[in-house]
Order: C-alpha cells, then sequence, then structure tokens
C-alpha cells in the first residue's frame, strides 16, 4: 500500500493543500570523472542527496515557494 507525503512525511503546500506536488532543493555529492560527473559512486557511501528544514520547497501545483519547515502541516498556524 502506498501511502501519501502527508502520511509519511507530513508535509503538504500550506497554501494549496497538495502534497503530491512538492519538490524540495538538495544538496548532492558528485564524483569529478574526466566524462564529467558520476552521482552514483560519490563519497562510497550511498547519500545521494540531502535536505533540511531551511532548504527551498515549491508546490508546482500553486507555485508556492518557501523553506521546507513552512510544508509541514504542524507549522501552521491555528
Amino acid at each position: 500500500m502506498t501511502s501519501t507525503v502527508t502520511e509519511s512525511w507530513e508535509m503538504q503546500c500550506p497554501q494549496c493543500g497538495k502534497d503530491d506536488c512538492i519538490e524540495i532543493e538538495v544538496r548532492s555529492w558528485a564524483r569529478l570523472t574526466p566524462d564529467g560527473t558520476d552521482f552514483a559512486d560519490a563519497m562510497g557511501c550511498g547519500h545521494d542527496h540531502e535536505w533540511t528544514p531551511k532548504s527551498s520547497a515549491c508546490c508546482t501545483a500553486c507555485d508556492h515557494c518557501a523553506r521546507v519547515q513552512d510544508f509541514y502541516i504542524d507549522a501552521r498556524p491555528a
């Protein structure tokens, strides 16, 4: 059974309420090779990307952009 982003991460767009259109800016490592960059073998530890509550996030449904922390459901004013 597939859960929703809201169920898995307790996140949804604070403007339109959608949870399946959130895009997050991530930080990633890449190994520089003669042919370009290799993301699969970078750092040799399997870390492909990371993000924090202060990372940028946007909802592609309504174009709302803010920080990831603003997309958490419990961060909204009552």
